[in-house]
């Protein structure tokens, strides 16, 4: 398995997680950022540090359903809309764990095709769970 997929399967499950946790209804999400209700087709999966961090490219706690505008980097996107995703993690997390996030951005982390693999099982088995409840 490459990343490419790993990374699908990983952020059907954020969408599915945080879809179930707004709306209780695995077809609509709320928006992190903005709040709005949007379809879970139109909801991404955005990170709140970028993936570029391959450390904290699949953590959890790094990534929520986010609509397209507020994640999109286009001309009209908001550009992950940083000011109110940061207000997002504070609130749910606090500020404990956005600067364990942003302590873990810095390290290192170089994947294997048996990482992604992994990861891609994990997750598929996590989208099960999370449908059975």
């Amino acid at each position: 398995m490459n990343e490419k997929t790993a990374w699908k399967i990983f952020a059907r499950y954020i969408r599915l997680r945080d879809s179930l946790k707004t709306t209780r209804t695995s077809e609509f999400c709320r928006c992190c950022t903005c709040m709005r209700i949007k379809p879970f087709a139109e909801i991404e999966a955005g990170h709140f540090l970028s993936i570029r961090f391959k450390k904290i490219m699949f953590d959890e706690r790094n990534v929520h359903g986010q609509c397209h505008n507020c994640n999109s980097t286009d001309r009209y996107g908001k550009r992950g809309n940083p000011d109110a995703y940061h207000m997002f993690m504070i609130m749910t997390y606090g500020q404990r764990v956005v600067d364990e996030l942003e302590f873990k951005k810095k390290q290192f982390a170089q994947f294997k095709s048996e990482d992604f693999k992994e990861i891609g099982e994990k997750y598929k088995l996590k989208i099960i769970n999370i449908m059975d409840e």
